[in-house]
């Protein structure tokens, strides 16, 4: 049996890698079984393996990268969306009003940086992390070949690019969203809080998966 600290090793394995090997979790003569079922399907129902080393590995990691986009999008338009509905409360002389305003548009620019705000983004020349990493998918599924080693380090890239941009809106939750919210519960307009992932889970029923390019484009209108 697994402990706790195994178990999440083999979550991050997942997240990173996009598999994580269980050893002597099942007995061999299953093993042997499943094998043999597997192989009988593949005859029976013509399956192929991937047609190149680098899918179900990296292209898991590309995927749930784009999920967590998704995620971080929906979280700041949570606090932007709600801080424009707090303002729109107070009247127009409110100094209060002003600096949501301000604050909901700081939030705005920060999630611009993540994802094109133009229907068909990508295709005007409008990209952002998210096009950019759903082009990579497309890039790494259709390559017959072993991609690149610039390919592989570009999901690091990627991955460190949408960090930076999110540790950006933490910093603006922790501190300017902080200080808006004790103003809020003065005017008894409640405080502002970020989207929680299960949340989002629940309402999107997506569990954490992206949107891989050739999925059906969603971009983001202004």
């Amino acid at each position: 049996m697994l402990d706790h600290a195994q178990i999440q090793a083999h979550v991050e394995k997942i997240a990173r890698d996009g598999y994580s090997i269980v050893e002597r979790a099942i007995e061999l003569d299953f093993v042997d079984a499943l094998v043999a079922d597997l192989e009988r399907l593949e005859r029976e129902l013509d399956v192929r393996p991937a047609h190149n080393r680098f899918e179900g590995v990296r292209t898991m990691r590309i995927y749930n990268l784009l999920g967590d986009m998704s995620f971080d999008v929906a979280r700041i338009n949570s606090v932007r969306d709600a801080l424009g509905d707090r303002a729109g409360k107070l009247s127009a002389g409110d100094a209060l009003r002003k600096q949501l305003e301000q604050l909901s548009a700081k939030a705005d620019e920060i999630r611009r940086k993540i994802v094109a705000t133009k229907e068909g983004g990508a295709i005007t020349g409008e990209e952002r992390i998210r096009e950019k990493t759903a082009e990579l998918y497309g890039a790494v599924v259709d390559y017959e070949n072993r991609p690149a080693d610039y390919q592989i380090a570009r999901i690091d890239s990627l991955t460190h690019e949408l960090n930076d941009v999110m540790q950006q809106f933490d910093a603006l939750v922790s501190k300017d969203l902080a200080d808006a919210n004790k103003a809020l519960v003065v005017k008894k307009l409640g405080p502002i809080e970020p989207m929680a992932r299960p949340d989002w889970e629940k309402a999107t029923g997506e569990a954490g998966s992206g949107s891989p390019a050739g999925g059906g484009e969603r971009w983001e209108r202004d």
